[in-house]
């Protein structure tokens, strides 16, 4: 019998308090990755004209066992960063390492091996099912792809993945179109689980459902990872899910990230205005409260036309004549809070707090 390292439904019935805490040992190390894609023209598009830069220099760590939240609009390039961590995309520069093991350098054999211990959970539950194989199938694929165990033993493992993730018995023999969204993404959960990962990308699991099976799809996230010592890239707009799975958050801006922190120190005190302004536009569930709002003036800069210095800079209330000139890096400015800004220390003046009338 294979080796699965699942638990019982029974084992995942307790909800957790907060999200994982960070460990020790780091699990995924990304070091000054970049990915720009090129623009082309002319005939069968053999010039080159420009590129954009859809990631532009991003690092950070994850520990084991831990959440690491990347939030930002869409196009700042997070799902980019996130398919280029698996090599689903090839990144042009940079080091990413995985439990020790340079990702980035291998090669054929050796990065197909690897894979196993890297999977990702798709944005679009419908998308990336496909609709002409059997629930079973669909989880079993990973196992039969790497030739776990025997076949008997592999459908076993299929029926007790998919019981982990609470789908019912018959699940196994269904196609995908005769489930909801939110079941749908479980089938997807489920077939991450398979090759019992050491990280886990999820690329805006939660964004295409709604409210309520988004907190059932997210719970459960946190169960298995509080069983299975899950490591996760959880990538996503929506900064109130961002905040109750995540142990870490960081902020991503036209491909850079712009703070990083604790999850409870960006939501006390934010130390970005970019930040500032994605938390102010968080709705509050109470008519009676009103929140001062950061002003944002003008568009996103296109990704293939950055402006100069800060490339917040255009749409920044705090902008001065050093943001103009000078790109800030991401640096530790207070009790190991990351912030890429000049002014950090005027951010706090907006008062996010909310206010009765």
């Amino acid at each position: 019998m294979l080796n699965s390292g699942l638990v019982s439904n029974d084992e995942l019935n307790t909800s957790p308090d907060s999200a994982a805490k960070p460990a020790s040992k780091t699990m995924l190390r990304v070091s000054g990755l970049k990915k720009h894609f090129p623009i082309r023209a002319g005939l069968f598009g053999a010039k080159t004209i420009g590129f954009v830069r859809a990631v532009d220099g991003v690092s950070f760590e994850i520990g084991r066992g831990e959440t690491l939240g990347l939030v930002g609009e869409s196009g700042c390039g997070k799902s980019t960063t996130g398919r280029c961590v698996l090599r689903l995309i090839e990144p042009d520069e940079g080091e990413i390492f995985l439990d020790g093991t340079a990702v980035h350098s291998l090669k054929g054999g050796v990065l197909r091996e690897l894979r196993r211990d890297m999977q990702i959970i798709f944005q679009d539950p419908h998308g990336s099912l496909n609709p002409r194989m059997r629930i079973g199938e669909i989880v079993r694929e990973p196992l039969d792809v790497f030739r776990v165990g025997r076949a008997r033993d592999r459908a076993s493992r299929a029926r007790e993945l998919l019981s982990i993730v609470e789908l019912p018995k018959d699940a196994y023999g269904r196609f995908p179109h005769e489930f909801s969204g939110g079941q749908r993404q479980r089938i997807g959960i489920a077939r991450a689980l398979a090759l019992n990962p050491k990280l886990i990308v999820c690329d805006e699991p939660v964004s295409a459902l709604d409210v309520s099976i988004q907190a059932q799809v997210v719970n459960l996230l946190m169960k298995l990872q509080s069983k299975l010592m899950l490591t996760y890239l959880f990538i996503a707009h929506d900064l109130a899910v961002v905040r109750h799975i995540s142990s870490r958050i960081a902020v991503m801006y036209l491909g850079r990230i712009v703070e990083l922190a604790d999850s409870a120190d960006i939501y006390a005190r934010p130390l970005h205005p970019y930040t500032l302004a994605l938390l102010s536009s968080v709705p509050v569930p109470d008519p009676s409260v009103k929140v001062k709002h950061v002003p944002l003036t003008g568009e996103v800069p296109s990704a293939a036309n950055l402006p100069g210095g800060c490339r917040f800079h255009p749409r920044c209330p705090l902008a001065t004549d050093i943001c103009r000139e000078s790109e800030p890096e991401l640096v530790a400015v207070e009790n190991g809070h990351l912030s890429a800004c000049h002014h950090w220390e005027k951010v706090s003046t907006f008062k996010l707090d909310p206010q009765n009338d």
